[in-house]
């Protein structure tokens, strides 16, 4: 209420000789001063503060008795192909101590359980060791407080898919979830973005594998038809805008917390990953090229390797130009041989080839042009009329 009097007693002196105030419903200063206690008729039916009082009144009669029970939220879970699975529940609880367990089956057989350890108002975690390749594992988190107060979460159990079958190398090897000013895409806007390295001995077709932030939606966005050579990476942006381009997702990481995960055609798990709230320009990946521990990268690498030189220095990527640029004449020359398709500024394909160096821009209509090889990397360039 006192924060309410202090802006009343703002505003009144105004209302006091604003000759403009009386005249949109004929109130005048009196009746002003006189609705934070009373109704004053017409669409003025209570005064303010009596207002406030029955409303909190009516909210304290709805308050159910006894203790709160616990909250679990931000359930995670994470699989690695070595027979281990990590899954992860974040619980406050009103009273203290509160046990968390895990509620889980392998292959829909029967219910089994597992103490999840942490403390407090805190994450808790378990690990399944010699869980099957090839066996699905649907689980709920169980939350018990101090007094018996108990939470079950979700109400339907979640399901982790089988990651055995014939799956290519894809690491989700590097992302930013919260990126404001480290790398922007190609039209200079600040998104987040997910790199994917191939840890194979042979070039991966992307077209038929899907990209997901939600386990529970694994084909939520498929992968554009590029191939990813051996030992390549490759960035995509979580922008939720795929109309910006191939490497645009139909979502967005979210900055306090999700998933990642890479799916093949027949919804087996290529890899996926859960992650905490980030910080700010901050990418996180793991420590070496496709390796298990996933860490805050001192240095932000989208599209290049993890690992530094002896020297320190970031290994560097191969970049593509094209000269002239901006064109004026009927063809641009590409520093190297490429697998491209070239898309105009609104998204229409305008050229698609292979091996190719030199690209006839003869029929094009002045404007931006935006070029994308089969490994990912693009590039940008103006064709400009001729005077």
């Amino acid at each position: 209420m006192q924060a309410i009097d202090d802006r009343k007693n703002m505003i009144a002196p105004y209302v006091a000789i604003d000759p403009y105030y009386p005249l949109d419903y004929g109130y005048d200063y009196g009746d002003f001063m006189n609705s934070y206690t009373a109704a004053i008729g017409a669409h003025v039916k209570w005064g303010l503060y009596p207002y406030l009082e029955a409303r909190k009144s009516s909210m304290l009669a709805q308050i159910e008795p006894g203790t709160m029970t616990p909250v679990i939220k931000y359930i995670r879970h994470q699989r690695q192909a070595v027979q281990q699975i990590t899954l992860s529940a974040f619980v406050e609880a009103h009273a203290s101590p509160v046990t968390v367990t895990l509620l889980y089956s392998v292959d829909g057989g029967v219910i089994l359980q597992q103490t999840m350890t942490g403390g407090g108002a805190a994450t808790f975690t378990a690990i399944l060791n010699g869980v099957p390749d090839d066996a699905s594992v649907s689980y709920r988190v169980m939350a018990v407080a101090g007094a018996g107060e108990t939470s079950i979460m979700p109400c339907e159990p979640l399901y982790i898919r089988p990651v055995a079958g014939d799956t290519p190398l894809l690491y989700i090897n590097e992302f930013m979830a919260d990126n404001e000013t480290t790398v922007t895409d190609e039209y200079g806007n600040y998104c987040d973005w997910i790199e994917i390295y191939n840890g194979d001995d042979e070039g991966v077709f992307l077209g038929d594998l899907y990209l997901t932030d939600n386990f529970s939606i694994p084909d939520k966005w498929q992968l554009p038809d590029f191939i990813l050579p051996a030992g390549g990476f490759m960035v995509f942006w979580a922008d939720g805008t795929p109309a910006l381009g191939l490497r645009h997702t139909s979502f967005k990481l979210d900055k306090d917390g999700e998933e990642i995960g890479i799916y093949s055609a027949g919804m087996l798990v290529i890899d996926t990953l859960s992650f905490g709230r980030q910080t700010v320009d901050i990418s996180m990946g793991r420590r070496s090229d496709g390796a298990e521990e996933i860490i805050s990268l001192a240095i932000v690498t989208p599209g290049r390797s993890n690992s530094l030189t002896s020297a320190g220095v970031i290994i560097a990527d191969r970049k593509l130009t094209a000269w002239p640029n901006p064109a004026t004449g009927d063809f641009i020359r590409l520093s190297e041989s490429v697998d491209c398709r070239v898309y105009s500024a609104g998204g229409q394909l305008m050229f698609a080839g292979g091996e190719v160096s030199v690209i006839d821009i003869s029929r094009y209509a002045a404007g931006l042009y935006i070029i994308v090889t089969s490994d990912g990397r693009t590039l940008k360039f103006m064709r400009v009329s001729k005077h």
